[in-house]
């Protein structure tokens, strides 16, 4: 019976070999172009990596339901007042509420971070049938330029402390 090699050295690194000799592929440390180079584009419409994605799609699945709520409080207001536009109210904020969560889904792409804008955009038009729909939109374009804003810096924070690790990502 042969003896197993150990995967780990008494440094405490990993032996590759030993693995390899089992007929494990080597653990791949992610080099510095995987990671993504540091974010370009413009600072309000980014090409999004982890964090920013991340925190965008918070934003915007926090944004959805109270996005439906507007929808019902359009529908109940204009159904008093103007009976015949009630349901499209009500179809107008549900493809909005529906715009949110897929804006949501797309984070991690510059088309859900645009998207992501036009939801916020199109919250705060729709002030103009529920006004409180202002103070929404006000609240939640505060979050999304926040979240914009200190996700492309944590990115950059993680990609300055994966660089100076050597490549190893972090909890490796």
């Amino acid at each position: 019976m042969s003896a197993r090699r150990s995967p780990v050295a008494a440094d405490g690194s990993r032996d590759e070999g030993a693995s390899r000799a089992r007929g494990h592929a080597p653990r791949r440390r992610p080099r510095g172009s995987e990671l993504g180079a540091p974010l370009t584009g413009h600072p309000m419409l980014p090409v999004p990596r982890k964090v920013t994605g991340r925190l965008t799609a918070i934003v915007l699945a926090g944004q959805a339901p109270v996005v439906l709520f507007g929808a019902f409080g359009a529908r109940a207001i204009a159904g008093v007042r103007e009976p015949e536009r009630a349901a499209t109210y009500l179809w107008v904020g549900l493809v909005l509420a529906v715009a949110c969560v897929l804006a949501a889904a797309l984070c991690r792409t510059r088309a859900g971070i645009l998207l992501g804008w036009v939801v916020q955009v199109a919250t705060l038009a729709s002030a103009v049938i529920v006004p409180a729909m202002a103070v929404v939109a006000l609240i939640f374009g505060a979050l999304w330029i926040t979240a914009l804003v200190q996700g492309r810096r944590m990115d950059d924070l993680t990609r300055a402390y994966v660089d100076s690790q050597g490549g190893a990502a972090p909890g490796s």
